[in-house]
């Protein structure tokens, strides 16, 4: 095979990737115990839990890549399944921080082990592959992913 012929498989591989990934996303899921959750709930969930202390939303946008509009909505479902509560800093009676409720906890624990559990069968799998080969396709994502950027914004 050309190098062009490999490079469209591979570019029809990451394809079918994206797509079986969304239709993943898409399905709720229970992290333990609770009601069911998407990805996206659960993942910013995880945000939220890595900082014990509260997080406010502006903060979790930024590093969720979403709008502030899409996480206060979120944080809303959030709170209705109870998993997080809001409530205001005491140094600055204006921000609104967001922390996890003990079933909140609880998940983000389970999704923690999961997350971790699947990590390390996924890097078992791909045992063959040497550090340089990893390091060459990240380098390959961060050229899609950039491009991808160029076309959302």
């Amino acid at each position: 095979m050309t190098k062009e012929e490999v490079f469209a498989e591979m570019m029809d591989k990451i394809y079918t990737f994206s797509i079986l990934s969304t239709k993943y996303q898409n399905i709720p899921r229970v992290y333990g115990s609770g009601p069911a959750l998407y990805m996206a709930e659960a993942h910013l969930l995880q945000h939220i839990g890595d900082h014990p202390g509260g997080i406010t939303v502006t903060e979790l946008s930024k590093i969720s890549g979403k709008s502030k509009s899409a996480i206060s909505q979120m944080i809303s479902k959030l709170i209705a399944k109870g998993m997080v509560l809001k409530g205001k800093t005491a140094d600055n009676r204006k921000n609104v921080i967001v922390t996890l409720t003990e079933q909140g906890t609880s998940v983000y624990q389970y999704h923690t082990w999961l997350d971790q559990r699947n990590y390390n069968n996924y890097q078992e799998k791909a045992s063959e592959f040497t550090t340089f080969d990893m390091k060459k396709t990240s380098a390959l994502f961060d050229i899609l992913i950039a491009e991808f950027k160029k076309e959302l914004l």
